[in-house]
């Protein structure tokens, strides 16, 4: 639900609040960041510190690869509190230098919203900003009309959500497009500088970039290759845990697992919370039937 935090829509606290205030006094909470797993005699090194485990869970979430460009500087993205936060001070403050705006091209790329990739988090990023001006939001403006804001994801594939079933893009397609946005398929980005996008077959410009691209593990600089597909996710088995590894999990977005079918799970919320449940379950059975 961070898109619609990102879009103003309903507040941060309403999706976000302190680990601590979650956690229960029997819990210990750490913040630090690892650096490096040893599997084999079940440590793991932090900036500060080395912990024992008996029972590992990795679910360390993703981040965005940028392809060794300098992309990242000129684009927005969308994975952390503050991501969202800060994206939502960006988008109403083009809003506001929109409206007092003489110069129509200016107030054209001010009034311009582009969102680079057509997965989960770009159609909801879309559909976030679509709803936002659909509201009496746009109405508190006086120099601004609908007519006069882009809203458009462009994707290099053939359909939005192409983790999911072909239905699902379809009526990704349709609703986004009914709301007023724009759909780019099979239009690959080449390049990105400041306000400017260049693709397969034009040239944009815009003051929001969204970047929503090709998601690798954050842990892909603490885990061996050897233990991880191309992007760096742990691959678990079916009961999501390593081949080799039986007391190490991995959930969510850092691990690669796949259903009966052979497909890899998607990376959303809904699932990484099954996995954790499960996970947690598992562990608790292990350990009572152990004693």
């Amino acid at each position: 639900m961070l898109y619609q935090v990102a879009t103003g829509l309903i507040p941060i606290v309403s999706v976000a609040v302190p680990i601590r205030y979650l956690i229960r006094k029997s819990t210990k909470f750490i913040q630090g960041e690892v650096y490096d797993i040893d599997f084999q005699n079940k440590q793991i090194y932090l900036n500060h510190q080395k912990l024992s485990f008996d029972y590992l869970i990795i679910c360390a979430g993703s981040k965005y690869q940028y392809f060794n460009t300098d992309w990242e500087r000129y684009t927005l993205s969308l994975k952390t509190a503050s991501d969202a936060l800060s994206m939502k001070d960006h988008i109403l403050q083009r809003f506001e230098q929109a409206e007092i705006e003489s110069d129509p091209d200016v107030k054209k790329r001010l009034l311009s919203f582009y969102i680079i990739g057509g997965g989960a988090t770009g159609v909801e990023i879309c559909g976030s900003l679509t709803d936002l001006i659909n509201t009496k939001f746009i109405d508190h403006f006086h120099n601004i009309s609908i007519d006069q804001i882009t809203i458009c994801v462009i994707e290099a594939g053939d359909r939005l959500l192409s983790s999911f079933s072909q239905r699902s893009s379809d009526i990704a397609f349709k609703d986004l497009s009914k709301k007023g946005g724009v759909i780019k398929l099979s239009e690959k980005v080449i390049s990105i500088s400041s306000g400017v996008i260049e693709t397969s077959k034009a040239i944009y410009k815009a003051n929001t970039i969204i970047w929503c691209v090709s998601l690798v593990s954050s842990m892909n600089n603490a885990v061996d290759e050897s233990y991880t597909d191309r992007s760096g996710r742990i691959v678990v088995d079916e009961f999501l845990s390593m081949k080799d590894f039986p007391d190490i999990y991995c959930l969510g977005d850092a691990s690669y697992a796949v259903d009966e079918n052979n497909n890899p799970y998607p990376g959303l919320a809904s699932v990484a919370k099954q996995q954790g449940y499960y996970a947690a379950k598992d562990i608790i059975c292990r350990v009572k039937n152990s004693r």
